[in-house]
């Protein structure tokens, strides 16, 4: 069996790629006011319990049709991420189809946490 352990998440600062700015902290409620960008979880609850990118939050890529009000504006950035980068690919699709303009696939988990470094 393998068994997947992540590090601590709640201790270091995201990092951007050269060029980007910096989000500022974000509460973990998804309709809390636009001051960074929402980090979005698509992984299934279970795989989000055992661990997730700080202040993400957990919207299964097959509830996201019927959650995307809780995304807030469709001018908000919106960092999505899963476990190997292509739930999230498949969310940014949709959500851009859906009018949403500041989407970032931000890969897989592991390379959301690569960031923080």
């Amino acid at each position: 069996n393998l068994e997947l352990v992540l590090p601590a998440l709640e201790d270091r600062p995201w990092k951007r790629d050269e060029g980007e700015s910096a989000p500022q902290a974000e509460p973990s409620a998804a309709v809390a006011p636009a001051r960074g960008p929402l980090v979005v979880d698509v992984r299934t609850p279970q795989e989000f319990a055992t661990g997730a990118y700080p202040g993400a939050v957990n919207i299964p890529l097959d509830e996201l049709p019927s959650r995307t009000a809780e995304l807030g504006t469709k001018d908000r950035e919106i960092v999505l991420y899963c476990a190997s980068g292509a739930r999230s690919g498949y969310a940014a699709r949709f959500l851009q189809e859906q009018g949403f303009s500041r989407l970032v696939n931000g890969g897989g988990i592991s390379q959301m946490m690569r960031r923080r470094t």
